[in-house]
């Protein structure tokens, strides 16, 4: 593809310019002045504006202060799967030669699946996610593989290509759309700057008044796609780009120096796994991404939490036989999620008051909106039976100053809860009871929560006991003496609980371990 140069009127005003070389000296630094004020306004322009055959212009201004690469750089490709075919090459600006040569039906639902930074249409991640796709649904999956572009050569270049590649998907589907496939049957499945990808797709589109039907996207990155303090941002994914945009947040960062994702709800619906951030089984390595932000690379260990977001969406799709869901519920903070108490009593999938939604693959069946949470495991398969764990400590032990972690056994496995409690809560009701002189009165105390996810199906509701310790590691100058369990409560989002209470049971010194432990022996049901 040649680059364009707009050049508006020079041809014209230069034969002026020969007229009046005829005239005398004023005309002449006249017609100098003339000459270097087109000349600067050419100038701007070119630094100001870039464009390419078919897919027009793009800003080269801030915030990346450059345009995209050109298409022979990007060399973006798009590849055709379906259940009788394997990787038709499809383009655009070809009068719809490739399509129609093709096995495309626009009788069947079509996926996009958009990788993202360093990724590649050839890597295992696509493959798999392309096989489970078609095993799940007779569809036509379209690759999009943009692995030059993506590349880089530095983050910024390929942020940069995104809004190229975005108007090149928008050709694709605007030739798909032609030929009689539905809007309301593409799904775009964009990951990382994929995501974002999408989002330029969707509002090109939307320029010709057609509306996709869904976009999901999977962690999508927030490097110089979020505003931070008075910074201009690129145009990132959000809910006016698709009929439903659906996102799942993994790597969130509050600052940019911390995670590769948006921690902003920018979707009509926003799952937020784990809260969103620090998935379980992922290292924290917060100087490892800011070397990534600025010079490009990744490994394993820096991308855990951002890829958490693509491995869920595949691990979601349904299977033949009844499998875990990936319920998930509203909650209006994350810190009030990560306390454990926006726990609902059920969560309901096929509810029609919007109480519960289903991460992935199927999130359109769901009727929930807006930001919502959930717990995983820490290793495949993530999804698990989600459980809340409440502990109270008696009212007769002193203001305890410490970590709380619950270890749940049943049958031949095991699930940890590291337990939160509001502190300037409990310090004002422990305050309560020195006024009314009812320290050393048996009852409840300060009270602890926390979530995680037990192996799917490792508890049934019909299971008749649960075994808990509890585990209290006190914090600096803090005691473990005269600590006592007064209440323990395991509940299910199936509205199935077993609970410990109307014993109260002091902790025992653990001096190997520096902390103290009580035991527990819940029973099916409410005390």
């Amino acid at each position: 593809m040649k680059l364009l140069v707009m050049v508006v009127g020079f041809v014209g005003v230069t034969s002026a310019f020969a007229q009046l070389l005829t005239f005398d000296e004023p005309l002449l630094r006249m017609g100098a002045m003339l000459r270097n004020r087109i000349g600067r306004r050419t100038s701007d322009r070119r630094r100001k504006e870039i464009c390419y055959d078919l897919v027009g212009c793009f800003p080269a201004d801030s915030p990346l202060k450059k345009g995209p690469q050109s298409p022979t750089e990007v060399q973006t490709q798009f590849f055709l799967y379906t259940r009788n075919t394997s990787g038709d090459l499809m383009a655009y600006g070809d009068d719809r030669s490739s399509l129609s040569k093709s096995e495309f039906s626009p009788q069947r639902p079509t996926k996009f699946i958009v990788h993202g930074f360093k990724g590649s249409g050839k890597d295992k991640g696509a493959k798999l996610a392309i096989a489970s796709l078609l095993r799940v649904e007779d569809c036509n999956v379209i690759m999009l593989d943009w692995e030059k572009g993506a590349a880089g050569p530095s983050y910024r270049s390929s942020a940069a290509n995104t809004q190229l590649v975005g108007r090149q998907l928008a050709l694709v589907l605007l030739d798909l759309i032609s030929i009689g496939a539905l809007p309301s049957s593409i799904h775009i499945i964009g990951f990382s700057l994929g995501a974002h990808i999408a989002g330029y797709a969707g509002r090109a589109l939307l320029k010709r008044g057609i509306r996709l039907g869904r976009i999901t996207g999977l962690d999508p990155a927030s490097p110089l796609f979020r505003e931070q303090f008075a910074a201009t941002s690129m145009h990132s994914l959000n809910n006016q780009d698709a009929a439903l945009v659906d996102v799942v947040h993994t790597d969130g960062a509050i600052l940019w120096t911390e995670g590769f994702g948006l921690l902003k709800a920018i979707g009509h619906v926003d799952f937020f796994p784990n809260g969103g951030q620090d998935q379980p089984g992922c290292e924290r390595v917060f100087a490892s991404v800011l070397v990534s932000h600025l010079e490009g690379t990744v490994n394993s260990s820096t991308v855990c939490n951002h890829l958490r977001g693509f491995q869920l969406f595949i691990e979601s799709m349904p299977k033949p036989e009844p499998s875990c869901q990936f319920r998930a519920w509203p909650c209006p903070t994350r810190e009030l999620f990560r306390t454990g108490n926006c726990f609902p009593a059920t969560c309901d999938v096929n509810s029609t008051d919007g109480s519960c939604g289903l991460m992935g693959y199927e999130a359109d069946k769901g009727l929930a909106r807006g930001p919502l949470y959930l717990v995983t495991r820490d290793a495949p398969p993530f999804c698990g039976d989600q459980l809340q764990a409440t502990v109270t400590l008696s009212r007769a032990a002193p203001l305890p100053r410490g970590s709380v972690t619950l270890v749940l056994r049943h049958g031949s496995s095991s699930t940890a809860f590291r337990l939160h409690t509001e502190w300037v809560e409990a310090a004002a009701q422990q305050a309560r009871q020195l006024v009314l002189g009812r320290r050393q009165q048996v009852g409840s105390g300060v009270t602890y929560k926390g979530l995680a996810a037990a192996e799917y199906g490792s508890i049934p509701s019909s299971l008749e006991g649960l075994s808990a310790k509890i585990y209290f590691r006190p914090g600096v100058a803090a005691s473990r003496d005269r600590l006592q369990l007064y209440y323990v409560r395991i509940a299910t989002l199936d509205g199935h609980s077993w609970t410990f209470c109307g014993r109260e049971k002091f902790f025992e010194s653990n001096d190997q371990r520096d902390m103290a432990v009580a035991s527990a022996e819940l029973s099916l049901g409410f005390c």
